[in-house]
């Protein structure tokens, strides 16, 4: 069972990063080089900040595919790695659902940078998985994670977003 996958949301943000990079380095440059008037030069340079701008946004946001599924009811499998279009890490694990105890969330950046992280026990002690965060989900995905996550521990672990 698929609990969320946002590969339609990751394709838009990999277009939004080449289209507001691409378009925001040719208005500033052909600024300079095209016979435009004072206004239009102007017009240019703002324009092609601003989608430079929209770019860092991105960055900073560090939106990531992300893909939770259950498989047979004893494992999770997350699959994760970032939305930019060059120099991807694929990261892919499995976590036995009875070792979960429990997850942390936390947001950062004005609330636009949620994140999780799941805590296993492990022989002696307990373990935490890295950091995924969860920029590009839309919220009802977040919710229906949050949710399922809720269901399989016990009541006091249960936490809201």
């Amino acid at each position: 069972m698929i609990i969320v996958d946002n590969k339609i949301q990751v394709a838009k943000i990999k277009l939004a990063y080449i289209v507001t990079f691409l378009m925001g380095i040719f208005l500033v440059i052909s600024s300079h080089f095209i016979g435009l008037t004072e206004v239009e030069t102007h017009v240019c340079i703002i324009s092609g900040v601003v989608l430079l701008i929209t770019f860092i946004y991105l960055l900073l946001i560090k939106p990531q595919y992300v893909y939770f599924s259950v498989e047979s009811n004893s494992k999770i499998i997350v699959r994760n790695y970032q939305a930019l279009p060059v120099f991807r890490k694929y990261k892919a694990f499995e976590i036995k659902i009875e070792n979960i105890k429990d997850y942390e969330l936390k947001s950062s950046f004005f609330n636009q940078v949620k994140q999780i992280r799941f805590l296993v026990s492990t022989k002696n002690k307990i373990g935490k998985y890295p950091w995924i965060c969860l920029s590009a989900l839309p919220k009802k995905d977040i919710n229906s994670l949050i949710v399922f996550l809720n269901k399989i521990l016990p009541v006091e672990k249960r936490k809201t977003l």
